[in-house]
């Protein structure tokens, strides 16, 4: 049943999730055909535990399947059950948007989250709990694009509506609570962070036994946020008890602890302390690449992170074998033109103008404003246009004085 596949999902036994999932879809078919509700609703699970496991493309060929299914059925399922079908088909449109904006599609997504919205206000109360999911993810989609004031309004709403339903204390509050203070660290208000973060993890502590891996979210975030107040002591000691709590619940190698040791490596390297920030990298990339493979596309961003630490070492040399060995992984994952690819191109660029070789620098800084200017979306790294466009100019203006 669907209840069994997320009994395995929420015990991270993903391989199991993924076969109970295929059943349910291949049962589906097999009861119901290839253009009925019950199979779509099949579909849309078998997404999910395809993202669970890194596999959005995978994820995104399937809920474009269960999408299509509920899109027909709309048309022409009688009126008084439009409304409850609409409901239903929400929550798939919204996991289509969602997998959209994790690939940086973000005009796509959303269009497809208010279009989900729409879907689910004509048919639930105003401040029904379901709806609180769908501001949430509206709100991450506005951030990204750098509308921070519209993204703020999004995020409060959902988190209004999820206080109304179930109280201050409740354990979907204190998730909400994390994204919020996450959202206000990200726009430099670590400050009104602090307090939102501090109450979700007095929530979560309460909610769950000691070392839950739910506690480490928040820990991770609150770390970050004494990180962007300089108050780094603080924000190593939460990291490093977040990176223990995951260690013990889900083991080395595990794609949820792959952000809390790039977030304490980057604490240990202001600290001064660079060879535990860069062991600590290392050790993230061999348990990553163990568990994935050697060409996931998440080694990419963890080889970023450690091109970083070289560059601010002065160790442009070694960053840019890194960057080099993320780029190759990058757009075989995502193709030429992904925000990731943009990234690493301008850190190759830096690495090369820290080697004093503007010629060889000049290119990729017009690579990432290549793939800067092929994006429609407005995200919020939109300042990288104008880091790569100052770059080149610096980078020209070395170039004439050399010669």
């Amino acid at each position: 049943t669907e209840a069994d596949c997320w009994v395995a999902s929420r015990a991270r036994k993903q391989d199991a999730a993924v076969n109970c999932a295929a059943a349910l879809v291949k049962d589906g078919e097999a009861r119901f055909g290839r253009t009925h509700p019950a199979y779509a609703r099949a579909l849309h699970v078998l997404a999910i535990m395809q993202r669970e496991i890194g596999n959005r493309a995978q994820a995104e060929v399937l809920v474009k399947q269960s999408e299509a299914i509920y899109r027909n059925a709309l048309r022409s399922v009688p009126a008084n059950f439009r409304a409850a079908l609409g409901s239903i088909a929400a929550a798939t449109i919204r996991l289509h948007s969602e997998l959209l904006s994790a690939d940086g599609r973000l005009d796509e997504a959303e269009a497809l989250q208010r279009e989900a919205l729409s879907l689910k206000e004509r048919s639930v109360a105003e401040n029904d709990p379901e709806l609180s999911a769908h501001h949430a993810n509206l709100a991450e989609i506005l951030k990204l694009r750098g509308q921070f004031q519209e993204a703020e309004a999004e995020y409060l709403r959902a988190l209004e509506i999820q206080e109304a339903a179930h109280g201050p204390n409740d354990i979907e509050v204190a998730s909400l609570l994390d994204d919020l203070g996450f959202f206000y660290d990200q726009t430099d208000r670590a400050v009104v962070a602090l307090p939102l973060l501090k109450r979700s993890l007095e929530i979560k502590e309460k909610s769950h036994p000691a070392g839950h891996p739910d506690v480490a979210v928040t820990l991770n975030r609150l770390g970050n946020a004494y990180g962007s107040l300089n108050r780094l002591s603080e924000s190593a000691e939460v990291l490093e008890l977040a990176l223990e709590i995951e260690g013990r619940a889900y083991g080395p190698g595990d794609t949820k602890v792959m952000k809390t040791p790039d977030h304490l490596a980057h604490v240990y390297a202001m600290q001064g302390r660079y060879r535990d920030a860069e062991n600590l990298h290392k050790q993230a990339l061999a348990g990553l690449t163990k568990t994935l493979g050697a060409h996931h596309p998440t080694l990419a961003v963890s080889l970023n992170q450690l091109a970083f630490l070289y560059l601010s070492q002065g160790r442009a040399g070694d960053a840019i074998g890194v960057l080099q060995k993320a780029l190759i992984i990058a757009e075989a994952s995502y193709g030429n033109n992904h925000p990731l690819v943009e990234q690493l191109a301008l850190g190759l660029s830096v690495a090369y103008v820290k080697q004093g070789k503007p010629a060889e620098a000049l290119p990729w800084a017009r690579r990432a404003l290549h793939v800067r200017r092929s994006q429609k979306e407005k995200t919020a790294e939109i300042a990288s246009k104008f880091l790569a466009a100052i770059t080149m100019v610096a980078i020209e203006a070395q170039m004439k004085q050399s010669s």
